[in-house]
């Protein structure tokens, strides 16, 4: 039993070539197909799909790619000058693997959330070599001398030091792997991620 086919059967939606013309490309010569609708923007960073397993960034740069970074990449040194959180990420971009640099990465390391992750790793990391320097003097010092409560105060003020600024890398790395903030979008589950929680 085979039915009579009349022009409501055809309504396919979603055909590939339906809201659009054809065109002839000299580059090509061939026709090609225009999409009348407007493109729309990903909302959503497209995320590496494929797990990259471990990474590792590049440890022995010759003289040529340590000169052409210094040329290309590198601002120019003064006097007095510090190093600066534009520095470090440009050394990690340098560094980096080619197959992990994507532009959402990119971006993501220039966000103001990654900036607190990064000054509170220095402030972490300057303060506990400084404190180990310090502490490693004290040990030398005390071996010669009597323990007092003066000596354990000021370690513990050290001690304590140390912890703030570890909690402090801490929220802000949790707020990271959180999806808190600036960083819903990146976050693996979404924006459907305050649904399921």
């Amino acid at each position: 039993m085979s039915r009579a086919m009349d022009d409501d059967d055809d309504d396919v939606f979603g055909g590939i070539y339906e809201n659009g013309h054809w065109i002839w490309d000299d580059k090509v010569n061939a026709l090609v197909f225009k999409s009348d609708l407007p493109e729309e923007p990903p909302d959503a960073p497209q995320l590496a799909t494929a797990i990259l397993g471990s990474v590792e960034f590049r440890e022995d740069i010759d003289i040529n790619e340590q000169n052409r970074f210094r040329k290309r990449m590198q601002r120019k040194p003064e006097p007095n000058d510090v190093v600066t959180l534009q520095d470090i990420k440009d050394v990690v971009l340098f560094t980096a693997p080619i197959k992990i640099l994507k532009p959402y990465l990119i971006n993501l390391l220039h966000m103001t959330g990654t900036e607190r992750i990064l000054r509170g790793l220095i402030f972490l990391c300057q303060y506990h070599l400084q404190t180990s320097e310090t502490m490693n003097n004290r040990t030398i010092e005390l071996l010669s001398r009597i323990r007092t409560d003066r000596s354990e105060i000021v370690e513990m003020r050290y001690m304590e030091n140390l912890e703030d600024l570890r909690l402090l890398v801490a929220k802000e790395y949790s707020n990271m792997i959180n999806g808190s903030g600036e960083f819903e979008k990146f976050h693996h589950m979404g924006p459907s991620k305050k649904m399921r929680s």
